[in-house]
C-alpha cells in the first residue's frame, strides 16, 4: 500500500473526527444560541460559548495535525520494512525505516528506491511541513550512503553500533508516541470539560428563560398600570436584585400617583396651598414632585393675587393697578384686571362729577357713556336715565311751585308718574284744585256781594285744613263787614 495514501486516509480520518465533535457542539449549542441572540443579558454567555466552540474546533484541528504527523514517520517506515522484507534496516531521526535490501531490490527492479517514492509523494503534497521534507532528505543520504558502501542485502543482525542508534532511534520513537497519546488525553479532557461547561450553560439557559418568562407579566402589569403587583425574590443572585429593584420602582411609582391624588383632591376642595413631600422621593421622581409642586405655585400665586383683586373690588375697595410681569394666560388675567380696574375707576369719576354737579344744582349735568364699554357704559347711562326719571318731575314740580307762587294757577299735571313721582303729581293737583275752589269761592261771593247777597258765604266743608280756615276766615271776614252795614242801615231805616 502506498503510504501517501495511508497519510491521506489519516488526514480524512482526522477531519472527520473535528467535523464530528463540530457537529456535536453546534447541537448542543443552537438552541441556546437562539435565546441569546434575542436576549441582551446573556451576551457575556453567549461570547463564552462562541469561544468555547472556537476554540473546540482549533483543537481539533491541531490534535488531527499532530497525529498526522506523529503517524507519517512510522506509516512509512512499516511501508518500507514490508516491502524489502528484511530484519532490520535504519531508523531515521524523522521515524522513517530504510534498509540495503530495499535500495537492492529497487534497483534490481529498475525501480525507484522506496525513499525516493516517498519524497517524490510527499513533494506533490506542498502541504507536509519541512520538518517531514528534511527528514525524508536525511532517509535519502543514509541509502545513498548504502549503496557506495557495497552494504550487502542480508537477514543477519547488523553490526552493534549500528543496532545501538536503531535502538536509540526507537526509543526516541516511542517517546514521541507517548507525547502524542499524552497531547490526545489533554485534548480529550479539554474536550469533556467544554461539554460539561456547555451543560451548565445549557442548565444556566433554561433557569434564565424560566426567570423571564416569570418576569414578563409583571412588567407588561407595570406598563398598564397596575401598580398591585410584585416579584417574588427566590434567590440572592442578580435575579435576585433584578426584584428587588422592580419592587423598588413599583413603590416609587405608587408614591408618586398617591402624592398626586392628594394634589388633586386638595384642589378640588379649594385647599390652594396644599403641596407634595418631595423629601419623600429620590433622583428624578424627586425632581417630578418639585415639577407638580412649581407647576402648582405658578398656576395658584397669579390666581391668588387675581382673587385677592375681585375681593378688594366687591367690597368697593378699587386696588392700584397690577404691574408684576406674568406670561401667557396669566398676562392676560393681569391685562383684564387692569381694565376693569380703569373702568371702575373711570365711573367712579364720571359718578362724581355727575354728584358735584348735582350739589351745585347743575341738574342737567350727565355722564359721559361714550366713554365705556360693554356693561359699564350701560352702568353709566342708567345713573343718566335715573337722573332724568328724578329730575323730571322735580323740573314740573319746581315749574308748577313757581307758577303758582307768581299766582298763575296752571292745569292739573296730566302726564304719567310711578311710585312717589305719581303722589307729587297728586298732590300737585290737589294743590291746583284747592287755589281753584278758593278762587271759585271768592268770585262766587264776590258775585253775591255785588248783586247784594250779603248773606251768600263759601262752602268751608268742601275744604280741609288750613285751607278751610282760609275760607271760614274768608267768611269770618265777610260777616265782620256784613253785620255792621246791617245794623247802619236798621238804624237808618227807623
Amino acid at each position: 500500500m502506498n503510504i501517501s495514501k495511508n497519510m491521506a486516509a489519516s488526514r480524512k480520518l482526522m477531519a472527520g473526527f473535528a467535523l464530528v465533535l463540530l457537529l456535536i457542539l453546534l447541537e448542543k449549542s443552537i438552541g441556546y444560541l437562539e435565546y441569546v441572540a434575542a436576549s441582551s443579558a446573556s451576551t457575556a454567555i453567549a461570547s463564552f460559548v462562541i469561544a468555547a466552540i472556537i476554540m473546540g474546533v482549533v483543537n481539533a484541528l491541531i490534535l488531527s495535525r499532530v497525529i498526522t504527523r506523529s503517524l507519517n514517520p512510522v506509516m512509512v517506515g512499516a511501508n518500507n520494512i514490508r516491502n524489502a522484507g528484511v530484519g532490520y534496516g535504519v531508523l531515521c531521526a524523522s521515524g522513517i525505516v530504510t534498509t540495503p535490501g530495499s535500495a537492492s531490490a529497487a534497483e534490481e527492479k529498475n525501480e525507484e528506491p522506496p525513499v525516493e517514492q516517498e519524497k517524490e509523494n510527499l513533494q506533490e503534497e506542498p502541504e507536509e511541513s519541512d520538518r517531514e521534507r528534511q527528514s525524508l532528505e536525511d532517509i535519502t543520504l543514509i541509502d545513498q550512503l548504502t549503496r557506495e558502501e557495497g552494504v550487502a542485502v542480508s537477514n543477519t543482525a547488523p553490526s552493534d553500533g549500528r543496532m545501538d542508534s536503531q535502538q536509540d532511534q526507537l526509543a526516541d520513537q516511542k517517546n514521541r508516541i507517548e507525547e502524542l497519546n499524552n497531547e490526545i488525553e489533554g485534548g480529550k479532557s479539554e474536550m469533556e470539560e467544554c461539554e460539561e461547561r456547555l451543560d451548565e450553560l445549557t442548565t444556566e439557559n433554561e433557569y434564565l428563560k424560566t426567570q423571564i418568562r416569570d418576569f414578563v407579566p409583571l412588567m407588561k402589569s407595570l406598563a398598564e398600570g397596575d401598580l398591585t403587583k410584585r416579584a417574588a425574590k427566590t434567590t440572592d443572585d442578580e435575579l435576585g436584585e433584578l426584584a428587588d429593584a422592580y419592587n423598588d420602582t413599583v413603590e416609587n411609582i405608587q408614591a408618586l400617583a398617591e402624592d398626586a391624588g392628594v394634589l388633586a383632591e386638595a384642589v378640588i376642595e379649594g385647599k390652594l396651598d396644599v403641596r407634595a413631600d418631595a423629601s419623600k422621593h429620590s433622583g428624578d421622581f424627586r425632581k417630578i414632585v418639585d415639577g407638580v409642586n412649581d407647576t402648582l405655585d405658578a398656576v395658584i400665586g397669579p390666581l391668588n393675587v387675581a382673587a385677592e383683586y375681585v375681593d378688594r373690588i366687591s367690597k368697593g375697595d378699587i386696588p392700584e393697578k397690577i404691574t408684576d410681569d406674568y406670561k401667557g394666560d396669566f398676562n392676560e388675567v393681569k391685562n383684564n384686571l387692569n381694565v376693569c380696574i380703569d373702568a371702575l375707576n373711570g365711573m367712579l369719576a364720571e359718578t362724581g362729577m355727575v354728584g358735584d354737579a348735582a350739589v351745585e344744582g347743575k341738574l342737567d349735568t350727565r355722564g359721559d357713556a361714550t366713554k365705556f364699554g360693554g356693561d359699564f357704559g350701560k352702568l353709566v347711562q342708567g345713573i343718566n336715565n335715573t337722573l332724568d326719571a328724578v329730575i323730571g318731575p322735580l323740573n314740573v314740580t319746581a315749574e308748577y311751585v313757581d307758577r303758582i307762587s307768581k299766582g298763575d294757577i296752571p292745569e292739573t299735571i296730566t302726564d304719567e308718574y310711578k311710585g312717589d313721582f305719581n303722589e307729587v303729581k297728586n298732590n300737585i293737583n290737589i294743590l291746583i284744585d284747592a287755589l281753584n275752589g278758593l278762587i271759585n269761592e271768592a268770585t262766587t261771593m264776590e258775585k253775591a256781594a255785588a248783586a247784594g247777597e250779603l248773606d251768600t258765604r263759601a262752602d268751608v266743608s268742601q275744604y280741609n285744613g288750613a285751607w278751610a280756615n282760609i275760607v271760614q276766615g274768608l267768611n269770618n271776614t265777610l260777616e265782620g263787614v256784613v253785620v255792621p252795614l246791617r245794623d247802619i242801615g236798621g238804624v237808618l231805616d227807623k
